[in-house]
């Protein structure tokens, strides 16, 4: 498995990752399908172009398994949303994204690391 941290340069695979995102776990994003659809190649680039944010990706032979967003808001680091495609569920993929968000708010010198969770996302 590789974790890799999108850039603006990967906007394309993030517009083809939240979809599957969304259709699968509507419930646990703010977004909504037809938000996303909407977005202009300068939104997805400018969602991966924050430097206080970070989406990282799970790959599983080369095909992406899941992913998460981490950020700052209101000064404290936070991980706000996160999804596994279904076949992986259960392969440790959740566990490594969330271990990525980890160090990286370590690496960033945060004390702490907020969750933030849907109130409709049962299953988080």
């Amino acid at each position: 498995m590789k974790i890799a941290v999108l850039t603006p340069e990967d906007w394309q695979l993030l517009r083809q990752i939240r979809p599957r995102a969304l259709a699968d776990t509507p419930d646990a994003f703010t977004s909504t399908f037809a938000a996303d659809n909407a977005k202009t190649e300068a939104d997805w680039r400018g969602l991966l172009d924050n430097p206080e944010w970070r989406t990282f990706v799970a790959f599983v032979d080369g095909e992406p398994a899941g992913m998460v967003r981490a950020g700052t808001l209101e000064g404290r680091k936070g991980l706000f949303s996160m999804w596994v495609d279904q076949q992986f569920r259960g392969k440790s993929v959740g566990d490594r994204l969330i271990s990525s968000v980890i160090d990286w708010a370590r690496l960033e010198g945060a004390p702490s690391l907020y969750l933030e969770v849907a109130d409709l996302n049962s299953s988080a």
